[in-house]
């Protein structure tokens, strides 16, 4: 008689859930007993060719492998196999016995490496270390090339770009393995586009071994000869502009935009490599961004004058705190925001409401006056903002961009100083208004912490505000959101800090990195499904799925 299906718990339940989906294949075959020596049943191949006992199945999202026989069945999961870091070995199986309507989702991405003993690391072969983690090239956090491009290690062959022919097929030095189809490079100053390769050419071109074919003069560059042997980069500025186009004072950083945005064909030049046959890509999980903080200055309001107190003093202000100006009167201030040159702002007080908040009031006029400036061409403040608001008590000056600390020619800063012209706001007899010597010294930009403590326990975990991250399976999460393409590093993202600089981390070139291909050379997902019974006398039945 028929065992009786198995009573649903949690997890099953689930795949109750999922079983509801159209799967893109199913394939379900009779499973009899095959002898020890014999190879066992193949069920399903993820490379290969299709026959009358073999199916193969095109790259999955997710496998189910159910018994939906009587009798138990032994599915046996195959995964490339590693030597190395760097050099595939045999398929390895792992064999698992299913009851009865049990079913089980293995991991797509898998790799075993060759067997060896975990206790002996004497000879140094990476036979003798199969606890050791294969993790490639890890990338700790680091500030992407300011140079906005990355040199890619090869050079165009002779002469093969000295020409303005859109496209152009050339020749590569160190080959083409490292290309794909959609890179923007750089070639002194004109960026090129991918457009086919010796491997995967869907263009109308004939591209030998060693060759890609490029379409010329994206992103505002012009086309032009290249003589000699140029060096090739690849691009990594920001790729919703021209490749030159200053973003933020007067050179362009990699950063995303006013809007948030940040957009380039590749992971700043890392998970790429000229082997054929090495690991190639990210691995799924392990990117990370961290942005950099606002500049501000604070200003504690109390000051020498007759209405500001003794020299020092910290008077806490509210919106509802009278700022002891005088109304229908002009003040006026300095200030550097970014890249700007010390500006002089003038706001004048209402004629009525003097308290820091309300429609009309102090930090309303001067958030006014910022901003005109700010709008205004042939302002020193023209294209550089920032926010005036109350933060514990104190008046702060908040830079609206995420740049680097400024090194005197680009990045974020907040630096307010004695008025160039006018009535001095910081002269220390403005109302409740400081002088100048007493406002608190500019706070700089500043990447978040990579811990933070539990108060009690005193344990460790990731601080994770200001960061973003993928969840392994192409998407950015976190601080900001958009998309990451693991074999091309390709980013897409949007939702960021406003003008914000950053630091990367990310793990590449591994046997886990890349695209899933059960047929590419460095190998890294499941390659193929056998299965067996133990019983010499009973035929069973499985069925594997495969869902988009």
């Amino acid at each position: 008689m028929p065992s009786k299906p198995l009573q649903a718990s949690p997890l099953s339940k689930s795949r109750v859930l999922r079983k509801k989906r159209t799967p893109a294949t199913s394939t379900k075959k009779d499973v009899s007993y095959v002898a020890s020596g014999t190879k066992s049943s193949q069920i399903v191949a993820f490379a290969g060719t299709d026959s009358d006992t073999v199916t193969t199945a095109e790259v999955t999202k997710e496998v189910t492998i159910q018994n939906v026989g009587n009798f138990p069945v032994v599915a046996m999961i195959g995964y490339q196999g590693y030597s190395d870091e760097d050099t595939q070995g045999q398929t390895i199986f792992l064999h698992t016995l299913l009851k009865p309507n049990e079913m089980i989702s293995p991991s797509l991405r898998g790799i075993i490496s060759t067997q060896g003993s975990n206790d002996d690391h004497t000879n140094g072969s990476f036979a003798d270390r199969t606890l050791w983690n294969l993790d490639g090239e890890v990338l700790d956090w680091t500030a992407p090339n300011t140079a906005l491009k990355v040199d890619a290690g090869d050079n165009v062959a002779s002469g093969e770009a000295n020409n303005t022919t859109d496209p152009v097929v050339f020749e590569l030095d160190n080959g083409h393995e490292k290309y794909r189809v959609g890179d923007y490079l750089r070639i002194e100053n004109e960026i090129v586009k991918v457009e086919g390769t010796y491997d995967d050419n869907p263009t109308s071109s004939t591209v030998a071994d060693n060759h890609i074919v490029v379409s010329r003069g994206h992103f505002g560059s012009t086309t032009a000869s290249h003589s000699s042997t140029p060096d090739v980069y690849f691009a990594i500025a920001n790729e919703h502009y021209d490749f030159d186009r200053p973003l933020s004072g007067s050179s362009q950083l990699v950063q995303t935009d006013g809007l948030g945005r940040f957009k380039v064909s590749n992971f700043f030049g890392y998970g790429r490599d000229n082997s054929a046959s090495a690991p190639f890509g990210l691995v799924a999980g392990t990117v990370a961004f961290r942005f950099y903080s606002s500049a501000y200055q604070e200003v504690m309001c109390g000051g020498t004058g007759a209405d500001g107190g003794a020299a020092g003093a910290n008077l806490p202000i509210t919106a509802s705190t009278d700022s002891k100006l005088t109304a229908s009167t002009a003040y006026a201030f300095n200030i550097t925001i970014d890249d700007s040159s010390a500006t002089t702002v003038s706001f004048t007080t209402d004629t009525s409401n003097t308290n820091f908040g309300g429609t009309n009031g102090v930090i309303s006029k001067i958030q006014a006056a910022l901003d005109t400036a700010s709008t205004t061409a042939g302002n020193g403040l023209f294209g550089y903002t920032c926010t005036v608001s109350i933060v514990d008590g104190k008046l702060r000056f908040t830079s609206n961009s995420h740049l680097l600390p400024h090194d005197g020619t680009n990045g974020s800063k907040i630096l307010l100083a004695d008025a160039g012209s006018g009535t001095n706001l910081f002269a220390g007899s403005s109302g409740i208004f400081p002088d100048i010597v007493m406002v608190n010294a500019p706070v700089a930009p500043a990447l978040p912490d990579l811990n933070v403590y539990d108060l009690i326990t005193y344990g460790k975990s990731v601080n994770m505000v200001g960061i973003c991250y993928d969840d392994a399976n192409g998407n950015l999460v976190g601080a900001a959101s958009g998309t990451v393409n693991y074999e091309t590093g390709a980013i897409d993202m949007v939702n960021a800090p406003k003008n914000a600089s950053f630091e990367i981390s990310v793990t590449y070139n591994s046997p886990f990195s890349g695209k899933l291909d059960a047929n590419k050379s460095d190998a890294n997902m499941i390659k193929s499904i056998h299965a067996n019974t133990l019983s010499k006398n009973m035929t069973s039945q499985i069925e594997v799925k495969t869902y988009k």
